[in-house]
């Protein structure tokens, strides 16, 4: 094979470019063959400037976000349902074992066996009622001149030692029942026949008297406060989360007094059936109550003072 000439006319034998009427000056059919068609190529290409920002328009480290600048968890959005039904959850355990407190059972049944028995169950659970609410004031009163010193690290510990207390209480009292000595909570022999002649004010003062004595009461309402200020709720919901506490805590008592005004005759039957079961299996509800609840208080208590 031939050697490629230095002309591009001579590139391919046969045609002479120089007689072709279709030529253009300056450029050459045969790029792949011309060197110099391949620069004029190349020389035609469009040039892309790229304009790089000067010094001065890069931000600066003071053009920085700082920390303080970042949105703390405050400033996120909370789910108030979230918070409120979280504070029901942990509420629920407290009620319940109000709820299955074997004295006021006995006493309201009592009461609501004699005569005019739904007037002083009434009084006797609006006694009750009235300490609980006054409790819940005195502790919002007391919470509101120190929240500016009380940091929510602080309501947790006092919280969690609350529980923990409570559950060492209830766990010390089954143990104590188990080993055949008495209930410490139970009511005296004597108050059997007063219930009976008691009038509607006397039953309000006893339900009160019952709530403001009763040191394990004491601890279930404050560990009660202390879950609802730990929610970080708003205070109409705080107020709506203690009143719902009070009302699952009563609910027994006031499904009694319902029962008997709705169906009398059979809510007497009710009543008396009850009644017997109580005297019957008093002691073993209460050692099971006081071992059941203690436990999971000790349990939550420790564990959240651990976390």
């Amino acid at each position: 094979m031939e050697p490629l000439k230095s002309g591009c006319a001579a590139t391919i034998p046969g045609r002479d470019w120089r007689n072709d009427a279709g030529r253009r000056r300056g450029s050459c059919p045969a790029p792949t063959r011309c060197g110099k068609t391949e620069r004029i190529g190349r020389s035609l290409e469009p040039v892309v400037e790229i304009d790089l920002p000067k010094e001065s328009d890069l931000p600066t480290e003071s053009d920085l976000p700082t920390e303080s600048d970042l949105p703390t968890e405050s400033d996120l959005p909370t789910n108030e349902v979230s918070y409120l039904a979280s504070t029901i959850v942990a509420l629920l355990p407290l009620a319940a074992v109000n709820m299955l407190m074997p004295l006021w059972l006995i006493i309201e049944v009592q009461l609501l066996s004699g005569e005019h028995g739904i007037r002083k169950a009434v009084g006797f659970v609006t006694g009750m009622t009235s300490v609980r609410l006054l409790q819940g004031a005195l502790f919002a009163l007391l919470a509101g001149g120190a929240s500016s010193e009380v940091t929510t690290q602080e309501t947790h510990w006092l919280v969690s030692g609350a529980l923990s207390v409570l559950g060492l209480l209830l766990v010390i009292a089954g143990i104590r029942m188990l080993l055949g000595e008495p209930d410490p909570d139970a009511a005296p022999p004597r108050w059997s026949r007063m219930v009976d002649s008691v009038t509607v004010p006397k039953a309000a003062g006893l339900g009160a008297g019952l709530v403001a004595v009763n040191t394990k009461a004491w601890i279930f309402t404050l560990s009660a406060l202390g879950i609802i200020v730990e929610g970080e709720l708003t205070r109409p919901a705080q107020i709506g989360a203690y009143l719902g506490f009070i009302l699952v805590a009563q609910a027994v008592l006031i499904g009694l007094i319902v029962a008997c005004a709705l169906m009398p005759a059979r809510a007497q039957r009710w009543i008396s059936a009850l009644s017997t079961w109580l005297q019957t299996n008093n002691r073993a509800l209460s050692i099971g109550v006081a071992l059941l609840f203690g436990c999971l208080f000790l349990f939550k208590g420790v564990s959240d003072l651990l976390n």
